[in-house]
């Protein structure tokens, strides 16, 4: 071969490899520019607490369906579906993760809550665990978890079970609300986009069920109020009604069994007693912890005269009151499901009244079960006892919301209107109420007007705000327990955030002002007293005061008396400066037009 081709041949070589250089190069771009791709979308593993609960739930799973297939649906109980629909709330509101949530999801539900409720709740874990993995870091897992749980909890606030039609587009919406809210990364984005026609089929799902439950528990509430506001009222036949047709519609509940039962006792006519009592034993086989199951068995026990074990089931009921302050608060949170119970004053009586059954006032309080059992039977001053023993476990556990519902009962049931039980001394005490700049605070002072100290003494305060109704109020204890107050002494026993009491009972911010009157009760050792309603602005009288001797150059003069009455004045006109100035920070801003 010539030099001349051998060259040629040299040069065809570079041309081509020149060619070829930057297709090599681009294709190990391509080629790595995959794998990184590939890397970052990778989900990684499943987090080791989601694998944990998988086989359990999987297993709960498939006996579920078994149940579902084996046509065993209809059994459900719906207050307990209901209340399964609402912890479902809770427990992604309260979770701060998807493993506190996890937790909730792998405990069983109850078994009579509907088949097709404990599968949602299961079908909600196997939606969310897709969208994770053991690679995420706290701060992703929290952006997905505020994603999942704001699209599902903004659903259940805005939309009324009761009456709202749901579509699945108004789910989707509400998911990419939240989703186009939610700090992502672009991987993190494009994976729970992967996930989201799921997440949103379960979302609508989930407001389909509970609107159907919601509106079958409606109608059991329907007859469980109508059994309460006779109750109130003392038309024990009304209350027997439609306490025994709620009944029907749900036999595992216990609000209408425990109003089926009192009105039973109460009534007692021929048959009564011994229907009441196998009521009451089939009650605490379902519910073995239930404090007002073992009242009402003890006033059973009364009517039979077997008062010993009467004593110990009053006894047993005072044991675990305090234990359902956990179930109450639950079924108060599944109350405010059914809002329009607080714009009405017979909404408010049905509420009071549940509250009351739960946590052992009026009627419901095992003390004045037994006091009512030691008046009848002559024993005036064990009666009286027993009275303050109520009074006093209110004080210990903290629950004064039920005050006037104690005052109610004693009034009809112990012959007694409770307003002054003492022991004759004649002690009388007087308050007054104040307010405290700045801090929207009620203060409260409160005088022995009588002629012998008290003490061990507690005042719990009961105020009517505007928008509620005559005779209703709320109640909480104000400042420290006294140890003692003296004959003629007026003390200031301290002040409570009326936005604070307001918001937590109303739900609504009350400030001092709003306040329409007051009321109280008075604790001591030496006497209950009741004291009748005042109007703001009532002040006590002035406790009576020893006259000082006159000191020889201490004489108060004319020039005194003025510039103490001028210091009156500047107070009275810079408070009144300062309120307005308050006030007027409180008012919303005004925005200016734009010009």
């Amino acid at each position: 071969m010539s030099e001349e081709n051998v060259q040629k041949k040299s040069k065809l070589r570079l041309v081509v490899l020149g060619c070829l250089i930057p297709s090599a190069l681009f294709l190990v771009l391509v080629i790595v520019t995959v794998l990184l791709l590939s890397r970052a979308e990778s989900p990684g593993e499943t987090p080791g607490y989601i694998k944990s609960a998988e086989p359990e739930i999987e297993q709960r799973i498939n006996d579920v369906e078994e149940k579902i297939r084996e046509h065993a649906s209809g059994s459900y109980d719906l207050d307990t579906t209901i209340m399964a629909l609402f912890s479902m709330e809770t427990a992604l509101r309260n979770a701060g993760t998807f493993e506190q949530l996890t937790e909730y999801i792998v405990q069983e539900s109850p078994e009579k809550v509907a088949p097709e409720v404990q599968l949602l709740k299961y079908r909600f874990f196997n939606v969310y665990k897709k969208m994770l993995s053991d690679k995420d870091s706290e701060e992703e897992a929290k952006s997905i978890y505020k994603t999942a749980q704001g699209a599902l909890l903004d659903f259940v606030s805005t939309v009324d079970p009761l009456t709202f039609t749901y579509s699945r587009s108004q789910a989707q919406k509400v998911w990419e609300k939240y989703r186009e809210q939610a700090r992502m990364e672009d991987e993190l984005r494009r994976r729970i986009d992967r996930n989201q026609d799921e997440f949103v089929d379960f979302l609508f799902e989930f407001m389909t069920l509970s609107g159907k439950y919601y509106k079958e528990w409606e109608q059991l509430c329907a007859l469980r109020d109508r059994a309460y506001l006779a109750a109130l009222d003392g038309r024990l036949d009304e209350v027997i009604a439609n306490a025994s047709a709620a009944v029907k519609l749900a036999p595992d509940e216990k609000e209408a069994h425990t109003l089926l039962i009192m009105a039973l006792l109460e009534r007692n006519r021929e048959d009564d007693l011994a229907i009441a009592n196998g009521l009451a034993d089939d009650f605490l086989k379902k519910h073995p912890g239930n404090a007002s199951g073992y009242l009402l068995r003890g006033v059973a026990k009364v009517q039979e005269k077997r008062f010993n074990e009467a004593a110990t089931d009053f006894a047993q009921a005072a044991v675990y009151f305090p234990k359902q302050q956990e179930e109450l608060s639950n079924r108060l949170g599944v109350y405010r499901k059914r809002a329009y119970l607080n714009k009405s004053m017979e909404g408010r009586i049905i509420v009071n009244s549940y509250r009351a059954m739960m946590s052992g006032s009026g009627y419901f309080s095992p003390d004045f079960q037994l006091a009512r059992l030691m008046q009848e039977d002559g024993r005036r001053d064990e009666a009286r006892k027993k009275i303050f023993d109520h009074f006093f476990r209110r004080r210990m556990q903290g629950e004064w919301d039920k005050v006037r519902d104690d005052f109610r009962f004693s009034y009809r049931f112990l012959n007694t209107d409770l307003f002054k039980i003492d022991d004759g001394s004649g002690n009388t005490v007087d308050i007054a109420i104040d307010s405290a700049f700045f801090t929207n605070s009620v203060i409260l002072k409160v005088t022995n007007a009588g002629d012998r100290p008290l003490h061990n003494v507690t005042v719990l305060l009961c105020v009517r705000f505007t928008d509620m109704f005559r005779k209703d109020y709320i109640s909480f204890p104000v400042g420290e327990t006294l140890a003692l107050l003296n004959p003629g002494q007026t003390i200031e026993i301290g002040r409570r955030n009326i936005g604070e009491v307001s918001e937590k009972i109303l739900g609504v911010k009350k400030k001092f002002k709003d306040i329409i009157e007051f009321a109280a009760v008075i604790i001591s050792d030496e006497t209950i007293s009741w004291i009748e309603s005042k109007n703001v602005g009532e002040i006590l009288p002035e406790p009576a005061k020893e006259k000082e001797p006159a000191q020889p150059g201490k004489a108060k003069t004319a020039a005194d008396a003025l510039t103490e009455k001028a210091k009156e004045i500047m107070k009275d006109a810079v408070g009144g400066m300062i309120d307005k100035a308050v006030d007027k920070l409180s008012e919303p801003v005004k925005e200016e037009p734009a010009k």
